[in-house]
């Protein structure tokens, strides 16, 4: 009987030991994912309207990882920074790749920039970036 108990304490410990280990990797993970994090911003692209009055520069912000997306912030304002500056950010899929500019393309019609994105795990998609319109930060 007592021999029973004993490799039941055993086997006890084991998984306990198990558990703990797999909860502090977690741990771990969560606490260097956040710290390592990189926000750097890495220019993918700058365009003028087709009159010169606005600008928009196109940027991927940190590197992607095996769980995060691209982030792409697009920064847009007139020519002669008047009104500020507004910022466009958006999630794209292209897998652990970064972005390039085959990633985008960028048109212009009158004060409204038409931004498509596609990544390698991400449709193509369109987004109207109205300068008018636009929160001036």
């Amino acid at each position: 009987m007592e021999q029973q108990n004993n490799k039941k304490y055993k086997a006890l410990v084991v998984v306990t030991f198990i558990q703990s280990a797999l909860i502090m990797a977690a741990v771990l993970f969560i606490l260097f994912g956040g710290i390592l994090n990189n926000k750097t911003e890495y220019l993918l692209g700058k365009s003028q309207s087709d009159n010169g009055e606005y600008v928009i520069e196109i940027y991927e912000v940190g590197n992607p990882t095996l769980f995060r997306s691209n982030t792409v912030k697009a920064y847009y304002r007139d020519a002669n920074h008047r009104h500020g500056t507004a910022v466009f950010t958006v999630e794209v899929n292209n897998g652990t790749e970064s972005l390039t500019k085959n990633n985008f393309s960028l048109e212009w019609d009158g004060d409204t920039a038409i931004l498509y994105l596609e990544g390698s795990e991400h449709t193509r998609t369109k987004h109207e970036i109205n300068f008018d319109t636009a929160t001036k930060n």
